[in-house]
């Protein structure tokens, strides 16, 4: 994290349990399978905690013989509670309360022991006395709150029940973790006592990323974090909302560190209170900043701007949200975002953060793997949207996307014509089926068919290639400004009619192509990209 990011977070974690200053303990139990949490599909997560220190018949001949002599005053305001329990089960159940009990800390009134532990709900407490009076946890009923509390308030007593609560948090409180994302995380960060609840946030990261950028504490986010979800492979989120996020995080970030200072930077007075960047953002006062504030906030997001997907913002929104901000960027990257913007044809001169795509990695491979197989092209020089490694000499670049620029005809062949041999992907309207062509030479638009040797056609279905090579390579493309991109007789044809939507034609007359890819007759489409196979050296 960079050192002006890493002065100003301010992560709002509540000391859910640290009441006094006790020393922990980490009692010797064999760690947890975490193979239960897969295998086990019931919602009832009641399950029975680890051998305990103390035998239950012990516990009875307490509970009958001895006075309760402690008293655990639990909760703070209208919701508390007062628990009388027996010190030999505390001590019994958890060395945490050997400790605790040879403190100075705790009060003795009457010869009772007393403790307050305010940062646990009396529900919560109340799973805690059942573990150690019945060697049982039942948190089922409890708020999303209560649970994570319980789970705190458990590990602090060094409690072997930590992976049941986990279970429950995960299984029954998925919607709070993800409103909480930065809390949580966290707090489970290099903790091996949450291994369950690290690995789950490690899975939203890499499954659904868009959950960091919703969670009502994103601005508590660790740098790190944001950067792993910018680069997760199916992120669905808008680049131009997301860039606004980041942007409020950043400046977030850098008030905290004008707050030091007395919000008093360069002369110039930004009055704008830290964690209210969504109602009223600094950003809308960029008229007002000094150079000493994009330097500022340059430094605090040098590791994050990498990191997003210029060519994928729509052109308004990068003109209006990140173009004002062109002083943060160093000069040799916003000239190479901006010769995309004025140029199609543009090729930056600096790497580049990989565009995310309708196709997978492997699946891009696979057909990587063909275009090389059909053409002169070695596959050690297909970069297949990596970074441009120095012995790389060719690379796919997406061209256009259809969601991003528009599905007309006139934007196909204003992006697409002259650009050497590309890929489409098309995406059909509710499926999660990918078909598409690949051309070996330039698109036109000159209302003619051209010979392209080693095109073909391709469907990806259910993880299975499909696979349809030219035989008649005089009609393989069909170039007229009137429709998209056109291959062979109809098999593959994409146009826009009067409104937005896009459609898409097969045919099974397999008169330029050996065999239909799986489609036939005209159907919607959701979404198409065209990628260019592009030469760097």
């Amino acid at each position: 994290m960079s050192a002006l990011a890493t002065e100003g977070r301010s992560i709002r974690l509540q000391k859910l349990f640290l009441d006094f200053p006790v020393q922990r303990f980490r009692s010797k139990v064999l760690p947890p399978r975490r193979e239960q949490l897969a295998t086990d599909n019931s919602s009832d997560v009641t399950v029975p905690s680890v051998v305990p220190a103390i035998k239950q018949d012990s516990i009875s001949e307490i509970i009958k013989n001895e006075q309760r002599d402690v008293r655990i005053e639990v909760g703070e305001g209208e919701d508390t509670r007062t628990f009388m329990v027996h010190s030999k089960v505390l001590m019994g159940k958890a060395e945490y309360f050997e400790k605790a009990f040879s403190n100075r800390w705790v009060r003795i009134e009457d010869g009772v022991k007393v403790f307050k532990k305010k940062f646990i709900t009396p529900a919560a407490f109340e799973v805690i006395i059942d573990y150690f009076y019945e060697n049982k946890i039942s948190p089922n009923n409890l708020s999303s709150e209560a649970t994570m509390a319980l789970l705190l308030s458990a590990d602090e007593m060094c409690l072997p029940i930590l992976h049941e609560i986990q279970v429950c948090l995960i299984k029954l409180h998925s919607d709070y973790l993800n409103s909480q994302f930065a809390y949580i995380y966290s707090i489970s960060r290099d903790r091996e006592e949450f291994a369950l609840i690290q690995d789950y946030c490690h899975r939203t990261i890499k499954v659904t990323p868009e959950v960091v950028f919703t969670s009502n504490d994103f601005m508590d986010t660790e740098e790190d974090v944001i950067i792993e979800a910018l680069n997760a492979r199916n992120y669905v989120f808008d680049e131009g909302k997301v860039w606004d996020m980041v942007l409020d995080w950043g400046i977030n970030q850098m008030l905290a560190i004008m707050e030091d200072e007395d919000g008093e930077e360069g002369g110039v007075s930004i009055n704008i209170k830290r964690n209210t960047v969504n109602t009223f953002s600094p950003r809308h006062q960029i008229q007002h900043w000094t150079l000493h504030h994009f330097s500022m906030l340059s430094s605090i997001l040098s590791r994050i701007l990498p990191h997003f997907r210029y060519g994928e913002f729509s052109k308004k929104d990068f003109m209006s949200k990140v173009y004002p901000f062109k002083q943060i960027f160093p000069y040799s990257m916003i000239q190479d975002i901006m010769g995309n913007y004025k140029y199609p044809q543009y090729i930056p001169r600096m790497p580049s953060a990989r565009p995310r795509l309708l196709l997978s990695d492997m699946h891009l491979s696979w057909l990587s793997h063909t275009i090389a197989s059909e053409t002169e092209i070695d596959q050690a020089q297909l970069d297949s949207y990596r970074t441009y490694p120095r012995k790389a000499r060719h690379h796919f670049r997406l061209l256009l996307r259809g969601t991003r620029d528009g599905f007309s005809s006139r934007t196909f062949h204003y992006r697409c014509d002259e650009r050497g041999p590309t890929l489409t992907l098309v995406k059909p309207y509710g499926t999660n089926d990918i078909i598409g062509g690949y051309v070996s030479i330039s698109w036109l638009s000159d209302c003619k068919y051209h010979a392209a040797d080693s095109s073909f056609l391709f469907s990806i279905k259910n993880e299975r290639l499909t696979l349809s090579r030219n035989k008649l390579s005089e009609r393989v493309m069909w170039a007229s400004l009137t429709c998209g991109p056109s291959f062979g007789d109809e098999e593959l044809h994409l146009w826009r009619d009067k409104s937005t939507q896009a459609f898409a034609k097969c045919s099974n007359k397999n008169t330029v192509f050996e065999k239909s890819i799986g489609m036939n007759g005209v159907f919607a489409v959701e979404e198409y990209e065209v990628l260019g196979l592009s030469k760097l050296w």
